[in-house]
């Protein structure tokens, strides 16, 4: 039986979990500003919708940004305080309330989802599609959240904390 040390998966698994935190949170990004966009230049259909779109805008960015961030940062400087289990936790905790606020807030506002054979605008199967992406992202950081939480308490029983490296060596 071939033995996997931990590391090897972080080392492994940290760029396919920031690889997908990228594309999908492009991909929210890209749904709301598109939204924004044309509700800017045609008006919105209330004001939750204008609040909630915006602000999935902004987590899509931020999220976007810090999972390439993250990921470039574990190539280049694992060792440092910014790639840290406890900085990763903090990023991650905090994308996963904003997209659980963003998510919710939408799901609310929508009903569960826009029945597009009965709505009267025309970006319904978009604003959908944001609500599902939205919470797509936040099991995403769900799973993540918990992975690091694992690396942490195996980090802090070792002795070096939640400021230590995500990998050793």
């Amino acid at each position: 039986m071939v033995s996997v040390s931990n590391d090897k998966l972080v080392k492994v698994g940290h760029p396919v979990l920031y690889g997908f935190l990228a594309i999908w949170t492009f991909v929210e990004l890209v749904l709301a500003a598109y939204l924004v966009g044309h509700y800017n230049s045609n008006g919105y259909p209330n004001t939750s919708t204008q609040n909630q779109t915006r602000f999935l805008l902004f987590a899509g960015l931020l999220g976007f940004l810090l999972s390439v961030a993250y990921a470039v940062m574990f190539r280049v400087a694992s060792g440092s305080f910014l790639s840290s289990i406890a900085s990763h936790v903090g990023s991650v905790a905090l994308l996963w309330i904003f997209f659980l606020a963003g998510a919710a807030a939408l799901t609310n506002n929508l009903g569960g989802r826009i029945d597009c054979g009965q709505a009267d605008f025309a970006t319904c199967t978009t604003l959908n599609a944001l609500e599902g992406m939205s919470w797509v992202v936040f099991v995403w950081l769900s799973i993540i959240l918990v992975l690091l939480a694992i690396i942490g308490i195996r980090s802090a029983r070792s002795g070096n904390g939640f400021g230590g490296s995500l990998v050793q060596g």
